[in-house]
């Protein structure tokens, strides 16, 4: 409201907005399809002690069916001193190739030492896949659950080496795998960039993820 003059009552219009009609629709949990692949390579992803975001596309090509994702499979690695780890499953919308600048949905995980697969069963609350896609992906969270120290060998220039220097890592590692194109896409201070850029790579690599779906 602009006030252009003082007065001692206020007229208030309201306003408006039309919105289009809202569908509301269920699974039916009839079919059963598959996106993505669980590999692994030499290839992955960690983090230090700075929280960061990694995410990939997800497409849906599956015609003419409303499609939901109703569990997520994540190949996952937490270090040994650590008996559990948590990282945020992060959802965002395929906005032209690039993630949308809102998060959809986020959802704390928990995985364990020792077992390598995460499986997040979203059966009672599935999530709608949308014709475009989903970046789905993984934000580490910096705490002191998660934190954990390793020694690493430096090799300088001259051959020698220098043992015991400690690092700090956060918890849990995740699995990536080589692919023809890469959708992968991170993000540290609110900016997006692509970790693998093909027109300079000759390897590029996809995240290790399956979606199982249900119409």
């Amino acid at each position: 409201m602009k006030v252009e003059k003082f007065q001692q009552t206020y007229s208030l219009k309201p306003q408006f907005n039309e919105i289009e009609a809202i569908e509301i629709t269920k699974p039916k949990f009839q079919k059963s399809f598959s996106v993505g692949s669980i590999k692994k390579s030499s290839m992955g992803f960690s983090a230090l002690n700075i929280s960061w975001m990694v995410v990939d596309l997800f497409k849906n090509e599956i015609p003419d069916e409303k499609v939901y994702i109703k569990k997520i499979k994540i190949p996952t690695q937490v270090h040994n001193t650590i008996k559990e780890a948590t990282f945020n499953l992060i959802f965002y919308e395929n906005i032209n190739g690039k993630p949308s600048l809102e998060k959809t949905k986020n959802i704390v995980v928990s995985c364990k030492s020792g077992k390598h697969l995460t499986e997040i069963d979203l059966s009672k609350n599935p999530i709608p896949f949308p014709k475009d896609g989903l970046f789905i992906g993984f934000e580490w969270i910096v705490n002191e659950q998660n934190t954990y120290s390793y020694i690493t060998t430096v090799n300088h220039p001259d051959g020698t080496k220098e043992k015991n220097v400690l690092k700090h890592g956060t918890a849990p590692s995740f699995k990536a795998y080589e692919s023809v194109n890469s959708n992968v896409m991170a993000n540290i201070n609110l900016d997006w960039y692509n970790i693998f850029n093909t027109k300079t790579r000759k390897t590029v690599y996809s995240i290790s993820m399956q979606l199982e779906l249900t119409n």
